[in-house]
């Protein structure tokens, strides 16, 4: 928002302080999205980018098709690479269609 003053935010706390399941992240993501989700309600104008600063280990094709349904409504999902200076595949960000974001040293 800092450079794009028009810009509006549609904050979601989709996780807790002790954390949360990979569900609610996703019932987060459709609210953004527009699409059908646990509250009944979708916002009025759906999220045109959503950002995910948050991953972990572990593929689900349930994610995986939740995300190119997502992209397909025109929205940009962008995600956390993770810090763990590890090559093992982060998510969501490895998911097909996620945009993946990592910092390049420690500074």
């Amino acid at each position: 928002v800092g450079v794009a003053s028009g810009a509006k935010v549609m904050p979601l706390r989709a996780m807790g302080r002790g954390g949360g399941l990979a569900y609610d992240v996703l019932q987060a993501v459709r609210f953004a999205a527009g699409l059908d989700n646990d509250s009944g309600t979708v916002p009025a104008k759906p999220a045109d980018i959503i950002n995910l600063s948050l991953g972990g280990a572990g593929y689900s094709q349930a994610a995986q098709d939740l995300y190119r349904s997502v992209r397909a409504r025109g929205v940009i999902v962008v995600a956390a690479a993770g810090n763990d200076n590890s090559d093992e595949p982060m998510y969501p960000a490895s998911y097909e269609g996620v945009v993946s974001v990592a910092a390049s040293d420690f500074r």
